[in-house]
């Protein structure tokens, strides 16, 4: 799934690129400051959700790779295993791997934000995971173009506040 963005900022610290290695700093700089917009807002919102708030976040995990092409089950499931432990994860594991996929074949140059929300059971309790994705593909003329893109993505796992949640109702039809 990529290049870690310390192996790339090392390698060109091997090479001497010191325009590449400016390039990386600045744009790790601006991921993780988006990044850590996007969990402070995740963690607010789940807290304040009328339909799935949260009592606390349980775990909180972010990754930022270079030159991704595709993303695997196999590799969703690793990433997955890491924080959730559960029988009846493969759904998610499969919908986060299709929605990555989507995001990395549509995106053309420029800059592409993606957040998903999902209630799975794991862990013995009900979980509410909100994942934010960033996404950046390089255009040619760029002095990172030979990495394609950047992916970053930020993964907050809470714990269900079941005694507060309620379903989101349509006037029409009564409860969903």
């Amino acid at each position: 799934m990529g290049i870690s963005f310390s192996g790339a900022l090392e390698e060109n610290e091997r090479q001497s690129n010191v325009n590449v290695i400016h390039e990386l700093c600045s744009l790790e700089r601006k991921v993780c400051r988006k990044l850590e917009e996007q969990a402070s807002k995740l963690y607010i919102n789940a807290l304040h959700d009328e339909c799935l708030p949260i009592i606390c976040a349980v775990d909180k995990k972010q990754k930022i790779l270079l030159n991704v092409s595709s993303v695997s089950s196999v590799e969703v499931r690793t990433k997955i295993n890491d924080i959730l432990h559960g029988d009846y994860l493969a759904q998610l594991i499969n919908l986060l791997a299709e929605k990555l996929n989507i995001t990395l074949g549509t995106t053309t140059a420029g800059d592409e934000e993606s957040l998903y929300t999902h209630v799975v059971f794991a862990n013995k309790s009900v979980l509410r995971i909100d994942l934010f994705v960033y996404h950046r593909r390089f255009s040619y003329i760029e002095s990172l173009s030979d990495y394609n893109n950047i992916l970053a993505y930020f993964v907050q796992v809470g714990l269900v506040e079941i005694i507060k949640a309620r379903p989101p109702t349509d006037k029409s039809n009564g409860p969903y």
